[in-house]
């Protein structure tokens, strides 16, 4: 209710130092469910430009991502909605291969097929043997 009123008055909610930590070691737990860590990782808990509430840097060529949660909210939020931001950017991570080849001008059918495979190898490896 209070968040309510707050976001009528265009005020912002802020996050504070203990859900970046949540968000930090739920997104750590996804990324080694997910075996992706063949990454460089780095986390951020700053304000962002946008209304984002959370975000990924992939830079693919160094296989080096940042990983941030945005300091103000817009709406309120909880410890499951965090922990579903961080699950996202984790997924987002899992595809940045693929995102990166598909928006390049200049991707061959290999590099495409390439990242397609990752993605799906990942899965089999993780999801196929628990289910």
């Amino acid at each position: 209710m209070i968040g309510m009123y707050l976001q009528a008055l265009g005020k912002k909610m802020m996050t504070t130092k203990a859900n970046f930590k949540l968000f930090k070691k739920e997104a750590e737990k996804w990324i080694d469910i997910l075996g992706l860590r063949d990454w460089e990782v780095h986390f951020s808990h700053s304000e962002f430009e946008n209304n984002d509430r959370a975000g990924i840097h992939v830079n693919l060529n160094g296989r080096i991502t940042t990983i941030g949660l945005n300091k103000n909210q817009t709406s309120e939020f909880n410890d499951l909605d965090i922990r579903k931001w961080a699950f996202h950017e984790v997924c987002e991570l899992l595809i940045g291969p693929l995102s990166v080849n598909a928006r390049s001008r200049c991707i061959n059918e290999d590099e495409l097929e390439q990242s397609e495979h990752y993605i799906i190898r990942t899965l089999e490896n993780v999801l196929f043997p628990k289910y």
